[in-house]
């Protein structure tokens, strides 16, 4: 049958046992806590004599029954008799001399089920089918017993598995219904258990439980079982058990569906002072709650209960007792029940021939530890100030630690003396800060989550100062609801007028100056219709109030005329339709007021076309629409503000990306208007800008900035030209509520400014026009010579003075188009472009115009048999860059047509027909010695192919050459040419600046220029492998002359340049004496580039090349040694790809084969084939001789010459002299007969 309850609960006695167990909490009470008590205290008892209880070693089982909250003891008087007596919750005997209805059936232990079915087992001696193991049930203690489960069948489990043995000594119960299972132990030795489950709540089936491997045996009849969770049960094994620890054990999750299942131990752990004797368990899931009741032969007994939530790693005991046991127990029978609420607040005990003992559990909360419930969050991008605050529980009173650091490492917080003990912290200046807070009581301390701020710093100006704000909540008005939309300022009587919607159509007087409420506006006879009754207010400048509702397309826009702001106006209609005139708009979101009398002006901003709406009136009152046609605004443009500009313009804003700000100028009698000055969203005003005001005397605007955290008034100065509003000022709303509708209003009249943000309250500020520092020019611009193939130069200029700045370059005092920044750039200029540079920086304090700067553009000089094949520039090479000053060393190998190119480490193999990076030569082991580690210097390529690279010191000693025998894949370096040491022969020089080599095999020579003395080196060899190095002093030269570039000439002579400000020189040197003399020398800065190094040569075609950093960008040039006074010709110029600095002068050319390269060391590198050269083109002489002019210049043969005249320099023309002339030798001259002027300038074109 199934259960049925019909007891009711009877809690609410007034023992102090039953006050308690209404006053305590469950899972509440239950985990640990700094200095909280648990008490078990004795409630009460029940002697033998009441009911059955009697001192005859009879009373062996105890149950609590939580439905009905009573206790149950069973005695077992026989095998077949005996009796369960029932008791409440204060001790008294309720079943009076019969007990549970039927119980006479030898019951030994019992329990009760979630559903309070109560089970009694008889104890069984020895199993087997004719004395079976049985179980029986009551519903309830007044209705007849159900066998629920006996093990008569001889196949049953536990027949099969522990025929003879005793079973009933222990029992445990748990569950209802379908869920209810049945525990119990076998005793007589062994660790083994009977698990009984049903299907329908009634009828029990069998699985035993046996193996459970590491659990000792029980010892003995009588030990400790109970329920714990899930598959889980406990067991506290008997006197004479190897452990009297409490053991957990698991069963199977399909235990149901099988006769016999292996059980598992999990884990054990000593009950502290309870792991003697023989001891019963009970267990409260709810509240992780263990009980023991010790039922020894001992006087007294010890009772406790124990907390599990660390188990079974550990139990704690929570508290414990004593019970009296005058009469000795021989069998150590008896019990243990938990009762009360969720079996948590009573613990009661069957003491065998002792009686019946309860305990009330008890427990006072100590102090609980702070616990942080929502940390401070981050704020990033926001302005000041802003409040982090945390939110924490436990024990009063809490103390609260801000702490900030500039990097959130462990150790790095520091307290922040100015931060209060509260539970919020406001910061109010601009910071990028990392914060934490530690919070503590008496308990201990816990510490928040970090939180990172960086707060922006906001613009602010001396001409601007608050009078007031009002947040969210200051007026019954100003409510996070978007139904506070319109607000307008009375200059005459100092009054504000707000209208809202919150709480029903209301107009609300504020005092200017400080914000205080002076009533309202009668809204009686007001148009009620439209989507808001009210929405815009404006005030003109006699005083009338005008208000307008909110009318969608198809409504009805009205606008309301009251005479004053004061509580005793009444209002009037002054206008009342369509003011789209059918064009189905919205109207009223946007609304502007001007004038006074016959000549106020209303103007109405569409909602989502490109219209307005100009109201005006012939009598002051009474008001008509025109609707005037705006072109290249786009629609909606002044949907959220709109204002009045001087004359007949207007500005309009809508909120969001890409909706620019206009300014538009409008014709009301043609009713036509178009766009003044558009200025771009996002990038030359903020995008979420709504509500407009413009106070067009002084050129000021104001907007409400809805993105910014918190929300802000801002104020700009306006420019009057293309040039975006500058920013002077914020003001921030107090508070940061979602604005959805994007509603915000303006009311701005010299000096007061009044920001509505509707869900944020409102602004009030005065204001002025902000001080102006007039520019000044720090750093004019700075001109110069460069070529027409100089990829970008710069002109630029440093100014001070007040923001905003404002650029113009010019070009011969002429206006430079889009040039309006503060720098200028040409990019590849022509020759016309040279000429005289300058700008005008103004601001609203004026204008200041820098001083010109000359240009000069010229056209490199290009021959014919020159053609450039390839270009690297900066960046296009991982080694290639622009600022390392690594990438020294270039050689050129003809025998595999390829580059090597040396990084301070690296050598670097390209292809020298385009420039393709091919392979890296191998130089590991390469000897160091070199200054600042630099192993590779230069590098070079012998006639042979053999590859040689040169370290680079300072001091003399540690110079090293290492060879490689070819350029190819996988070579390593296997010779050491030279050194390491001192190929000056202790003159302190410094090597690897610069080297050239010539020759192969035994014929090889290697040149090293010095850099910092009169000396230069020649390696030669003997044996074309090691070589020895001859000092060559040379006289009459300036220590460092060969540091710039070093190049063999013909025979025992070489060529040779410094850095910036040394002369070119030839010199002769014997390396039998060791001495060197100049034979040629050019000047630099007048014959040769001040700058020129890098020096190549190809003797064959009497060519010297070098790269030249007085030219921007830098270039190889090519020059035709006169071999003697003349100075060498320019023939050609070869451009590098970049125009870096290159503030060393590093750079190397190379000649070879009719290839030239060269290497600018933060330019990259070039690449350039030449043939038969041309002599440069220049006029070489002109005579004057009465009145006729020779002009003499150097030709080629058959082709033809014009020269050209003009008498004055400032001319921009040239004419021509006669008709062309066809040359027939290398020289060729004209003669002019014709001047008569004091002067005639000449030039010679060629073709």
């Amino acid at each position: 049958m199934k259960p049925t309850h019909s007891q009711t609960h009877r809690f609410a006695r007034t023992s102090s046992f039953a006050l308690l167990l209404g006053g305590l909490l469950l899972l509440a009470l239950l985990p640990s806590a700094w200095g909280q008590t648990w008490t078990l205290t004795p409630a009460w008892t029940v002697a033998n004599g009441v009911g059955h209880l009697a001192n005859n070693n009879a009373n062996r089982g105890i149950a609590y029954n939580a439905i009905s909250n009573q206790v149950f003891v069973a005695t077992r008087s026989g095998a077949t008799t005996g009796a369960i007596d029932v008791f409440d919750n204060n001790g008294n005997l309720l079943s009076g001399a019969g007990g549970v209805t039927g119980a006479n059936l030898g019951i030994d232990q019992i329990g009760v089920g979630d559903d309070g079915t109560l089970y009694g087992m008889p104890l069984i001696t020895s199993v087997a089918t004719g004395t079976p193991v049985t179980v029986y049930s009551w519903t309830n203690w007044n209705t007849n017993p159900y066998q629920a489960y006996a093990s008569t069948n001889a196949s049953d489990a536990v027949v099969t598995s522990f025929g003879t043995k005793r079973i009933g000594d222990s029992m445990a119960v748990r569950g209802s219904g379908l869920n209810t299972l049945i525990l119990a132990g076998v005793a007589s030795g062994g660790n083994n258990f009977v698990l009984l489950h049903t299907t329908d709540g009634v009828n029990f089936t069998s699985t035993v439980i046996t193996n459970i491997t590491g659990l000792p045996s029980i010892g003995g009849n009588i030990f400790g079982i109970t329920f714990y969770t899930n598959n889980t049960f406990l067991v506290l094994p008997g006197s004479g058990a190897s452990s009297r620890n409490v053991f957990l054990v698991s069963y199977p999750a399909n235990f149901a569906s099988q006769a016999g299942v292996t059980g598992t131990l999990l884990g054990n752990a000593v009950a502290s002072g309870f792991n003697s004797q023989t001891y019963f368990l009970d267990y409260s899931p709810a509240g992780q709650m263990l009980a023991v009741a010790e039922t020894a032969s001992l006087n007294p007994n010890s009772v406790g209960i124990f907390g599990t939530a660390s188990f079974p790693t550990s139990t704690s005991l929570l508290a414990s007792n004593s019970i009296a046991t005058a009469n000795a127990n021989g069998n150590d029978t008896g019990g243990a029940a938990l009762g009360g609420q969720g079996k948590t607040n009573a613990l009661y005990v069957l003491e065998s021939n002792n009686g019946l003992g309860a305990y009330t559990i008890g427990f006072t909360a100590g102090p609980v530890g702070p616990n942080i419930v929502s940390s401070p969050a981050s704020v990033t991008a926001a302005f000041p100030p802003q409040t982090l605050t945390v939110s924490a529980t436990g024990t009063a009173p809490l103390f609260y630690y801000w702490q900030a650091t500039n990097a959130a490492v462990a150790g790095s917080f520091t307290n922040i003396p100015s931060a209060a003990n509260t539970n919020f912290f406001t910061i109010s200046a601009a910071t990028t800060n990392y914060y934490r807070v530690i919070v503590s009581n008496v308990v201990n301390a816990v510490t928040s989550s970090v939180a990172f701020v960086s707060l922006l710093t906001p613009t602010t100006n001396s001409a601007v100062s608050q009078l007031w704000n009002a947040g969210i909540g200051a007026y019954s008005f100003l409510a996070n609801d978007n139904n506070t939309r319109g607000i307008a300022y009375d200059t005459n009587l100092n009054r504000l007028v707000v209208t809202s919607m919150s709480g029903g159509a209301g107009l609300y007087i504020l005092n200017g100056d400080n914000g205080n409420s002076l009533g309202t506006l009668s809204t009686a006879g007001m148009y009620a219709g439209g989507t808001f009754t009210v929405d815009q207010a404006g005030i003109a400048d006699d005083g009338a109030v005008y208000v307008g509702n909110l009318a969608v397309a198809g409504q009805t826009f009205a606008l309301t005329r009251f005479p004053a702001a004061t509580n005793t106006a009444s209002g009037t209609s002054a206008y009342s339709g369509d003011p789209g005139n059918g064009s189905a708009e919205r109207w009223g979101d946007s609304m502007a007021v001007r004038g006074s009398g016959i000549g106020t002006q209303i103007l109405l901003g569409s909602y989502s076309g490109t219209n307005v709406v100009l109201l005006t009136t012939s009598d002051g009152i009474n008001f008509s629409p025109s609707l005037i046609a705006i072109s290249n605004a786009a629609p909606g443009f002044a949907r959220n503000g709109i204002a009045f500009g001087a004359g007949n313009t207007l500005w309009g804003k809508q909120y969001a990306s890409g909706n620019d700000l206009y300014q538009i100028a409008f014709d009301p009698v043609g009713l036509t208007g178009g766009v003044v000055f558009d200025y771009t969203s996002g990038s030359q005003i903020p995008s979420t800008m709504t509500g407009l005001g413009i106070d067009p005397a002084h050129n000021i605007m104001a907007g409400v900035i809805i993105a910014d955290r918190n929300n802000d008034l801002q104020l700009f100065q306006l420019t009057g030209n293309a040039n975006p509003p500058v920013l002077f000022n914020q003001a921030f709303f107090p508070s940061f509520n979602a604005n959805g509708n994007d509603n915000a209003a303006v009311a701005m009249k010299f000096p007061r400014v009044y920001g509505l943000d509707v869900n944020n309250g409102i602004v009030a500020l005065t204001y002025g026009v902000p001080a102006s520092v007039k520019p000044t020019i720090n750093t004019p611009p700075v001109g110069g010579t460069i070529y027409t193939n100089y990829p970008g130069f710069v002109f630029s200029v440093g100014v001070s003075g007040t923001l905003p700045l404002n650029y113009q370059w010019r070009f011969n005092s002429n206006n430079i188009p889009s040039a309006s920044s503060a720098t200028y750039t040409l990019h590849y200029p022509p020759t016309t472009a040279s000429g005289f540079y300058d700008v005008i920086v103004t601001n609203f304090g004026g204008s200041v115009t820098s001083a010109p700067a000359q240009l000069t553009v010229i056209t490199p000089v290009v021959n014919p048999g020159v053609t450039q094949v390839w270009t690297l520039a900066s960046g296009s090479r991982s080694y290639l860059d622009n600022s390392s000053y690594n990438t020294r060393g270039l050689g050129y190998d003809t025998n595999t047509d390829t580059l090597v190119v040396a990084d301070h480490f690296n050598i670097y193999v390209l292809a020298a027909t385009n420039g393709q990076d091919l392979f890296q030569l191998n130089t590991l082991g390469l000897p160091n010695g070199g200054v600042n580690g630099w192993t590779l210097d230069q590098v070079g390529v012998a006639d042979d192919g053999i590859v040689y690279g040169a370290n680079l010191v300072t001091a003399g000693t540690g110079f090293s050459i290492v060879s490689w025998p070819m350029v190819a894949p996988n070579q390593v370096p296997t010779v050491q040419a030279y050194g390491p040491g001192d190929p000056g022969n202790g003159s302190n020089d410094r090597w690897g600046d610069t080297m050239a080599i010539r020759g192969s095999g035994t014929g090889t020579q290697i040149l090293c220029g010095s850099g910092g003395n009169s000396n230069v080196v020649l390696f030669t060899t003997t044996d074309g492998q090691t070589f020895t190095p001859n000092l060559i002093t040379v006289s009459g030269v300036p220590n460092g002359f060969s540091s710039g570039g070093v190049a063999f000439g013909s025979g025992n002579t070489f060529w040779a340049k410094g850095g910036p400000g040394f002369n070119l020189r030839l010199v002769q040197f014997d390396t039998s004496t060791g001495t060197g003399a100049v034979t040629l020398l050019y000047t630099a800065g007048t014959q040769i580039p001040n700058t020129l190094t890098g020096l190549g040569t190809d003797l064959a075609n009497n060519l010297l090349s070098g790269v030249c950093f007085d030219d921007a960008p830098n270039d190889v040039q090519l020059y035709q040694p006169s071999g003697g006074a003349a100075p060498p010709a320019l023939a050609n110029q070869t451009f590098f790809g970049s125009a870096n600095v290159n503030g060393q002068y590093n750079a190397v050319t190379i000649l070879k084969n009719n290839r030239g390269f060269g290497l600018d060391v933060n330019n990259g590198l070039v690449a350039f084939r030449y043939g038969s050269i041309l002599a440069p083109f220049q006029i070489t002489a002109v005579t004057h001789a009465g009145s006729s002019t020779t002009i003499t210049w150097n030709s080629v043969a058959s082709h033809n010459y014009q020269v050209q005249f003009k008498n004055n320099a400032t001319d921009t023309s040239w004419s021509n002299l006669g008709a062309p002339t066809n040359a027939t030798t290398s020289s060729t001259s004209v003669t002019d007969t014709g001047a008569s002027g004091a002067k005639r300038y000449y030039r010679v074109q060629g073709n």
